[in-house]
């Protein structure tokens, strides 16, 4: 066999190998290099059963403010709930201070499927932070004696404790009707 050939497949393995030992540390590299990328946001609602026909919630908003003048704040006793009104109304689910940084849950009341006088369960819950600072509310509130006519918006704040802007990691909130009148839950 010529020796000239020899040389040229013996060359070609030597490139061959380097070729492959610096792909290899090359992806190797590539692979150990962690960068930190934007910042993510989420949203969305998670529903894994059958919601109350005449109690939907329709949205759920961060980082308004606390009106200047606190609304009322909400029963969070099973036994004495809070009557909601015959009209559209806000509720605190927390002491708050007017101009706060303010997490919001808004429900729409409806007469399709009412219940009268009957006590829901409403729980509230607000990650926030790097922590994170995870706070849970629980409220009650009692349905009127006639179903809304037309439909009735009420609004729910959550008061940051804080009038700069919150960081906020994931909310929740569950309603349940409870099985009886009021004081029942």
């Amino acid at each position: 066999m010529f020796p000239w050939i020899r040389k040229k497949i013996r060359l070609a393995y030597v490139v061959v190998a380097i070729a492959i030992a610096f792909g290899a540390g090359l992806a190797t590299a590539v692979g150990l290099t962690v960068t930190a990328g934007p910042a993510e946001n989420g949203d969305g609602s998670h529903h894994t059963g059958a919601w109350l026909q005449y109690w939907d919630q329709i949205g759920a908003i961060d980082n308004l403010s606390t009106p200047a003048t606190p609304p009322a704040l909400i029963s969070t006793s099973a036994v004495s709930p809070t009557s909601l009104p015959s009209a559209s109304a806000d509720y605190m689910i927390n002491a708050g201070t007017g101009g706060d940084t303010a997490l919001v849950w808004i429900f729409n009341e409806t007469d399709n499927g009412f219940n009268a006088n009957r006590e829901l369960m409403l729980s509230f819950t607000v990650s926030t932070g790097a922590g994170p600072t995870i706070t849970t509310i629980v409220a009650y509130v009692e349905t009127q004696a006639a179903g809304p006519t037309p439909d009735w918006e009420f609004t729910f704040y959550w008061d940051s404790g804080s009038a700069l802007a919150i960081s906020l990691n994931s909310e929740e909130e569950v309603s349940q009707l409870c099985s009886g009148g009021a004081g029942t839950c």
